[in-house]
């Protein structure tokens, strides 16, 4: 008898013991990481968040794409970060260059921004490349590791000498500015706003991660054993779909790849469960033939992807639904608008998502 109480409580502690490690994978993973850095918007405040995982996305690209082009080929994350670190010499002046870069977040909490850039980071280079423009290392970084702002002053990115115009310097260059830039680990924090530097340096209120509305969200987007995402974009649904939802409810778009297909989840939080379902009841009935702001149809446009809705889940008053795409070819589309995400994306921006609710 003894025997079997010792054997179960070690299986006891065992499962326990993988529980743990299992959530604490979860709590460590790279959007995570990047998330409990996000300050929460104020209370009816708005919210736009843009992600790309590159290691997420490179696991499943042709292998004729070369690094360059899977990161030029997504939508989320903060295109000037690609653009601008996709330079010669990118790390001698940056301290970071595309081809470190691993993950990138771009969040709005309008009128404020920031961007969280993580990979490859060497703090001696960064601190090598920043000291080369003027800055100076804080003695006091805050929560962060390391921190440097423009001639040692972290209330202005204008400085007191002359700055010249650099595209090639992503830190504020080409606004002719030096924006002030934090180091968590193996992540770049950077904004234009110091006030929300300073939040973000100093891990200063509430975080956007422990929303419950967030955690919701991606619980049902990511939940436990699946593959990780890689893009995401994350809106309040006031300013996607209007007026009749509150800014406290969200709207994503998230992408994964499950095998050689492509998946694309778009989720809604309605305000109540019961909208979601009706909603749900009504587009598993057969996607609407919604005339879009471009001309076109939304059915043209997922026929011209070769993409597909998959499935149709309700729950609470949240609405997903899951759209299979093949994976992408061998040749490097034009734009990202070209890819799957990138047409969500592009009905995002052009406030085309409205069928979801109506």
């Amino acid at each position: 008898m003894k025997k079997t109480k010792s054997a179960g409580r070690l299986l006891l502690m065992l499962t326990l013991a993988l529980m743990l490690t299992g959530a604490a994978a979860a709590d460590t993973s790279p959007l995570m990481n990047l998330l409990a850095l996000v300050p929460a918007p104020a209370a009816g405040g708005r919210l736009y968040l843009s992600y790309a995982d590159y290691d997420a996305l490179m696991a499943h690209m042709p292998g004729d794409w070369s690094p360059a082009q899977a990161k030029t080929a997504a939508a989320g994350g903060n295109p000037d970060a690609v653009n601008g670190l996709n330079r010669q010499q990118a790390a001698e002046t940056n301290g970071i260059a595309l081809s470190m870069l691993k993950q990138n977040l771009h969040v709005m909490l309008p009128p404020l921004q920031m961007t969280l850039l993580a990979g490859d980071v060497d703090r001696e280079q960064i601190h090598t490349a920043l000291m080369a423009q003027a800055y100076q290392a804080l003695d006091d970084p805050g929560k962060a590791d390391a921190a440097w702002c423009l001639e040692g002053n972290c209330d202005s990115v204008q400085g007191t000498g002359l700055i010249r115009s650099n595209p090639a310097f992503f830190f504020g260059g080409i606004q002719w500015e030096g924006w002030p830039v934090a180091l968590f680990g193996n992540v770049l924090a950077t904004s234009q706003d110091v006030d929300l530097f300073a939040r973000v340096k100093g891990q200063e209120g509430p975080r956007l991660v422990d929303l419950p509305a967030v955690q919701n969200l991606l619980a049902a987007l990511q939940p436990a054993g699946s593959p990780p995402l890689a893009q995401l974009i994350l809106v309040d649904a006031n300013s996607a779909l209007g007026a009749a939802f509150s800014t406290d409810r969200l709207l994503a778009i998230a992408q994964s790849d499950e095998g050689d297909a492509l998946i694309i989840q778009v989720s809604l939080q309605f305000e109540e469960a019961a909208e979601a379902q009706a909603a749900g009841e009504r587009l598993n009935g057969g996607l609407p033939d919604v005339a879009l702001k471009t001309g076109d149809t939304f059915r043209q446009r997922l026929e011209l992807q070769k993409g597909s809705l998959q499935e149709v889940q309700v729950d609470g008053n949240l609405l997903t639904l899951r759209f299979n795409f093949p994976g992408l070819g061998a040749d490097a589309p034009q734009s990202p608008a070209d890819t799957p995400f990138g047409m969500f994306y592009m009905l995002l921006m052009y406030q085309d998502l409205g069928w979801l609710a109506a």
